[in-house]
Protein backbone atom coordinates (compact mmCIF):
# COMPACT_ATOMS: atom_id res chain seq x y z
CA UNK A 1 0.00 0.00 0.00
CA UNK A 2 1.52 3.32 -1.09
CA UNK A 3 1.99 6.48 1.60
CA UNK A 4 -0.54 8.93 2.71
CA UNK A 5 1.02 12.30 3.09
CA UNK A 6 -0.24 15.74 4.36
CA UNK A 7 0.80 18.36 1.57
CA UNK A 8 0.34 22.10 1.02
CA UNK A 9 -1.80 22.43 -1.80
CA UNK A 10 -0.14 24.83 -5.01
CA UNK A 11 -2.92 25.27 -7.32
CA UNK A 12 -1.58 25.62 -11.31
CA UNK A 13 -3.59 27.61 -14.01
CA UNK A 14 -2.95 26.79 -17.16
CA UNK A 15 0.00 24.17 -16.78
CA UNK A 16 0.69 20.56 -15.44
CA UNK A 17 4.16 19.58 -13.56
CA UNK A 18 4.98 16.07 -14.95
CA UNK A 19 7.35 14.03 -12.23
CA UNK A 20 10.66 14.51 -13.60
CA UNK A 21 10.46 17.75 -14.70
CA UNK A 22 11.60 21.42 -13.00
CA UNK A 23 9.76 24.13 -13.78
CA UNK A 24 9.69 27.95 -12.98
CA UNK A 25 6.02 28.93 -11.11
CA UNK A 26 4.96 32.87 -10.20
CA UNK A 27 2.78 32.59 -7.33
CA UNK A 28 0.89 35.49 -6.00
CA UNK A 29 -2.98 34.59 -4.54
CA UNK A 30 -2.31 34.91 -0.98
CA UNK A 31 -3.44 31.38 -0.25
CA UNK A 32 -1.15 30.00 -2.39
CA UNK A 33 1.97 32.08 -1.09
CA UNK A 34 0.60 31.05 2.62
CA UNK A 35 1.00 27.04 1.26
CA UNK A 36 4.50 28.03 -0.08
CA UNK A 37 5.62 28.94 3.44
CA UNK A 38 3.96 26.57 4.69
CA UNK A 39 5.65 23.86 2.94
CA UNK A 40 9.29 26.12 3.21
CA UNK A 41 8.36 25.83 7.49
CA UNK A 42 8.56 21.88 7.38
CA UNK A 43 11.29 19.56 7.73
CA UNK A 44 10.89 18.57 3.83
CA UNK A 45 9.97 21.57 1.23
CA UNK A 46 6.91 19.39 -0.45
CA UNK A 47 4.09 20.36 -1.56
CA UNK A 48 0.71 18.84 -4.21
CA UNK A 49 1.10 20.52 -7.18
CA UNK A 50 -2.52 20.00 -8.90
CA UNK A 51 -4.03 21.90 -12.18
CA UNK A 52 -7.51 23.78 -11.75
CA UNK A 53 -10.34 22.75 -13.84
CA UNK A 54 -11.12 26.41 -14.34
CA UNK A 55 -8.88 29.45 -14.43
CA UNK A 56 -10.20 31.41 -11.28
CA UNK A 57 -8.88 33.59 -9.24
CA UNK A 58 -9.40 31.80 -5.54
CA UNK A 59 -9.00 28.16 -5.96
CA UNK A 60 -11.32 25.47 -3.99
CA UNK A 61 -11.23 22.03 -3.58
CA UNK A 62 -13.96 22.07 -6.17
CA UNK A 63 -12.31 23.05 -9.02
CA UNK A 64 -9.39 21.25 -8.97
CA UNK A 65 -8.36 17.82 -10.21
CA UNK A 66 -6.95 15.04 -8.08
CA UNK A 67 -4.34 13.92 -9.54
CA UNK A 68 -0.98 16.00 -8.92
CA UNK A 69 2.70 15.80 -8.64
CA UNK A 70 4.18 15.85 -5.28
CA UNK A 71 6.71 18.08 -5.44
CA UNK A 72 10.03 19.93 -4.07
CA UNK A 73 10.25 23.74 -3.61
CA UNK A 74 13.79 24.48 -4.91
CA UNK A 75 14.91 28.19 -5.40
CA UNK A 76 12.17 31.09 -4.37
CA UNK A 77 13.02 34.71 -4.73
CA UNK A 78 10.34 36.52 -2.98
CA UNK A 79 9.29 40.20 -4.61
CA UNK A 80 6.28 42.67 -3.33
CA UNK A 81 4.06 40.83 -6.47
CA UNK A 82 4.50 37.80 -4.57
CA UNK A 83 6.93 34.67 -5.24
CA UNK A 84 8.99 32.58 -8.37
CA UNK A 85 9.78 29.20 -7.33
CA UNK A 86 11.61 26.22 -8.73
CA UNK A 87 9.62 23.11 -8.73
CA UNK A 88 10.58 20.00 -9.62
CA UNK A 89 7.86 17.40 -9.80
CA UNK A 90 9.19 14.00 -8.07
CA UNK A 91 5.80 11.69 -8.05
CA UNK A 92 2.33 11.06 -8.72
CA UNK A 93 -0.09 11.71 -6.74
CA UNK A 94 -3.75 11.23 -5.96
CA UNK A 95 -5.79 13.41 -3.57
CA UNK A 96 -7.66 11.52 -0.82
CA UNK A 97 -9.14 14.75 0.39
CA UNK A 98 -8.09 18.33 -0.09
CA UNK A 99 -9.57 20.74 2.61
CA UNK A 100 -9.06 24.28 3.84
CA UNK A 101 -6.23 25.17 6.41
CA UNK A 102 -5.08 27.88 7.84
CA UNK A 103 -6.31 30.28 4.82
CA UNK A 104 -4.26 27.88 2.43
CA UNK A 105 -5.55 24.35 1.32
CA UNK A 106 -4.02 21.40 2.15
CA UNK A 107 -4.71 17.42 0.82
CA UNK A 108 -3.98 14.00 2.11
CA UNK A 109 -2.30 12.71 -0.94
CA UNK A 110 -1.96 9.21 -1.87
CA UNK A 111 1.12 8.11 -3.69
CA UNK A 112 0.73 6.38 -7.20
CA UNK A 113 3.14 3.69 -8.32
CA UNK A 114 3.87 4.24 -11.68
CA UNK A 115 2.44 0.69 -13.17
CA UNK A 116 1.71 -0.03 -16.83
CA UNK A 117 -1.42 -2.25 -18.03
CA UNK A 118 -2.04 -5.94 -17.73
CA UNK A 119 -2.63 -5.21 -22.07
CA UNK A 120 -3.09 -2.60 -24.04
CA UNK A 121 -6.82 -3.21 -23.88
CA UNK A 122 -7.10 -3.03 -20.23
CA UNK A 123 -10.49 -0.77 -19.90
CA UNK A 124 -9.51 1.54 -16.90
CA UNK A 125 -6.02 1.95 -19.13
CA UNK A 126 -7.90 2.96 -21.67
CA UNK A 127 -10.21 5.36 -20.03
CA UNK A 128 -7.25 7.07 -18.02
CA UNK A 129 -5.27 7.54 -21.17
CA UNK A 130 -8.32 9.47 -22.79
CA UNK A 131 -8.77 11.53 -19.76
CA UNK A 132 -4.91 12.88 -20.26
CA UNK A 133 -4.93 13.06 -22.94
CA UNK A 134 -8.41 15.70 -23.09
CA UNK A 135 -6.73 17.69 -19.83
CA UNK A 136 -3.53 17.89 -21.88
CA UNK A 137 -5.54 18.97 -25.04
CA UNK A 138 -7.40 21.51 -23.06
CA UNK A 139 -4.27 22.82 -21.55
CA UNK A 140 -2.14 23.13 -24.50
CA UNK A 141 -4.58 24.99 -26.21
CA UNK A 142 -3.69 27.83 -23.78
CA UNK A 143 -0.70 30.21 -23.77
CA UNK A 144 1.36 31.95 -21.55
CA UNK A 145 3.66 31.75 -18.22
CA UNK A 146 3.29 28.97 -16.24
CA UNK A 147 1.09 30.67 -13.09
CA UNK A 148 0.01 29.18 -10.12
Amino acid sequence: MSERLTLPVLPLRRFVLFPGVTAPIQAGRPGTLKAIEAALEADEPWIFAVSQHEDVDEASPENLYTTGTIARIGQIQRSLAGAQLLLTGDRRGIAVRISPKDDYLEAVVREVEDMKPLSDDDPAYAGLYRELRGQAMELGERTGLPRE
